[in-house]
C-alpha cells in the first residue's frame, strides 16, 4: 500500500497539485507506523475517518461510486469481463484526466504486431488481432490482450480496426394507401388498424 501512496503522490504532484493532508479510515493498511512515518517524511498530515461514518468522507465516497460505475459500464460496453477490472480503472481515471482523444475505446479490437522471434516462419502473419485496454503511465504505449492466449502485452504498435456498418437484414414494405382527403385517409388508416 505505501508503494501505491507513493505512486499516487508523484502522479497528483506531476499534474500541479499540493498534498498537505491524508484522510483515510482506519484500516490496518493505513493506520500503522510506515504509512505514518512516510507521512511525517513528506509533510503531510494524517487523519482517519470515523469507523463507519461514510458521511464524513463523503466527497471521496461519491468519487469511488462514479468510478465504479464508470468501470462498469466500460466492462459491459466492451463485452468483457468482470477479471478486466483493473485495466477498465485505468483507462477511465486516463478519460477523466484528458487523455488523448484518439486513444481507442476500451475493448476495442485492434491488430498488434507480433515480434519477430515469436513467429514460426517468416511467412507468418506479423500481427495478431486483440483487445485494447488501457494506455501505460510509465512508457508511450498501451496494455493489449490477444485474442488467441488471453495473455495481456506491452506494445506500441497497434491499430484499431475499422469498424464496418452492419447490413440491415429485415425488408420494410409500407402499405399502399389511396391518394385523396386527408381525413379520408386516415380513416381507412384507422379502419385497416382495428382487430378483426
Amino acid at each position: 500500500v505505501l508503494a501505491a501512496l507513493q505512486l499516487m503522490k508523484i502522479r497528483l504532484q506531476r499534474l500541479g497539485f499540493v498534498i498537505k493532508r491524508f484522510h483515510s479510515d482506519r484500516g490496518k493498511e493505513f493506520d500503522n507506523r510506515l504509512v505514518g512515518q512516510w507521512c511525517l517524511n513528506c509533510d503531510i498530515y494524517q487523519s482517519f475517518a470515523e469507523t463507519e461514518d461514510h458521511k464524513s468522507n463523503g466527497r471521496c465516497e461519491a468519487a469511488v461510486c462514479q468510478t465504479k460505475n464508470k468501470v462498469r459500464t466500460l466492462l459491459l460496453a466492451a463485452g468483457c469481463g468482470p477479471n478486466l477490472w483493473p485495466y477498465a480503472v485505468t483507462y477511465a481515471d486516463e478519460q477523466q484526466q484528458g487523455s488523448d482523444k484518439s486513444t481507442p475505446p476500451f475493448g476495442a479490437a485492434v491488430m498488434v504486431r507480433t515480434r519477430k522471434q515469436g513467429r514460426e516462419s517468416d511467412f507468418n502473419p506479423r500481427a495478431a488481432q486483440g483487445v485494447y485496454l488501457c494506455p501505460l503511465h510509465n512508457s508511450t504505449g498501451a496494455l493489449v490482450m490477444l485474442d488467441e492466449d488471453k495473455v495481456i502485452y506491452r506494445t506500441s504498435a497497434f491499430v484499431r480496426l475499422p469498424v464496418q456498418p452492419e447490413v440491415p437484414t429485415a425488408n420494410f414494405e409500407a402499405d399502399e394507401i389511396e391518394r385523396g382527403d386527408p381525413v379520408i385517409r386516415l380513416e381507412a388508416l384507422l379502419a385497416s388498424e382495428e382487430p378483426d
